[in-house]
């Protein structure tokens, strides 16, 4: 059910070579400036202001698979990243960044859609691309596994994809 122009996009990203990888903590940084870049162009402040967050956030939550980080390649260099928070039947796709290149191969596009199906592959029912409900970050900090129904999460999240099966 995606749109005919971003189905055409994404192909015009892989057929362009641009490439999806899963970065490490060694990549926040490149992803760091990505995102402080976006921020720019937007006129508005990153959050986190600060790359130290982002790497005591990584040493926290990524021993228990609850962080990812999710890169675009294209011609051996990376252009853009999406920071994922995995939990419960969401991966919430977080903090986004982009370098402002090549757009048009339009690698951002391919990046979301490699997570869409990331998500979908490794059992995760919805790919949210809005806001991590504050409840669940606090429940996450202090270890607990708070249950929610739809529409508490959905009170949370601007848009939504489902990760259905076989589509």
């Amino acid at each position: 059910r995606i749109k005919r122009q971003k189905r055409q996009n994404i192909h015009t990203a892989m057929n362009g070579g641009v490439t999806i990888h899963e970065g490490t903590k060694e990549d926040l940084r490149t992803f760091f400036d990505f995102m402080t870049q976006t921020c720019r162009r937007h006129q508005v402040k990153p959050s986190p202001s600060k790359l130290d967050f982002l790497t005591s956030l990584w040493d926290m939550l990524e021993p228990q698979g609850l962080i990812k980080l999710f890169m675009a390649r294209h011609e051996d260099e990376d252009v853009s990243g999406l920071v994922v928070l995995p939990f419960g039947e969401t991966a919430h796709m977080w903090k986004f960044g982009w370098s402002g290149k090549d757009s048009h191969f339009r690698p951002n596009e391919l990046l979301f859609w490699e997570v869409i199906k990331w998500a979908k592959n490794h059992g995760y029912r919805f790919a949210d691309i809005g806001g991590v409900n504050t409840t669940l970050a606090d429940a996450v900090l202090h270890h607990h596994n708070p249950e929610q129904s739809d529409e508490e999460t959905e009170k949370y999240s601007g848009c939504r994809h489902q990760c259905r099966r076989g589509k």
